[in-house]
């Protein structure tokens, strides 16, 4: 039975997935922000794609990160040495203007016993 593998189209599939990653990656008009800041007002952040290689979040985010996953954490003729993070400070900007008195935060959240029905999750 002939594999479709090596077919024709699985090749011509392949060489478009490539050259969409490579457009994607090498857009000639995406530009990294001169000043990054956070959104505000629970609002989420957006992407960043160049925050890893533009040092946004870090000045050496590859060391934490290689620290993080245990890269060469044995490692017997060098010891690794302690990663002391670089951690730039990101402000938060706002889109609008919101007194302070027009907040509304929510009482805590509570919930009394055998208010819920007794299940083989619970510990009653």
């Amino acid at each position: 039975m002939a594999s479709l593998k090596n077919s024709l189209g699985a090749y011509c599939r392949e060489q478009k997935q490539f050259e969409m990653q490579h457009q994607y990656l090498h857009y000639k008009y995406s530009q990294i922000p001169i000043n990054s800041k956070l959104p505000g007002l629970g609002i989420n952040a957006g992407n960043m794609r160049g925050g890893y290689y533009n040092n946004v979040l870090s000045n050496n985010a590859s060391a934490i990160e290689s620290n993080l996953y245990g890269i060469r954490q044995i490692d017997l003729t060098q010891p690794n040495p302690p990663v002391r993070p670089q951690l730039n400070k990101l402000y938060e900007q706002s889109f609008f203007k919101t007194p302070r008195s027009s907040i509304f935060i929510p009482e805590p959240l509570v919930v009394h016993k055998l208010q819920r029905p007794v299940g083989p999750f619970s510990g009653v």
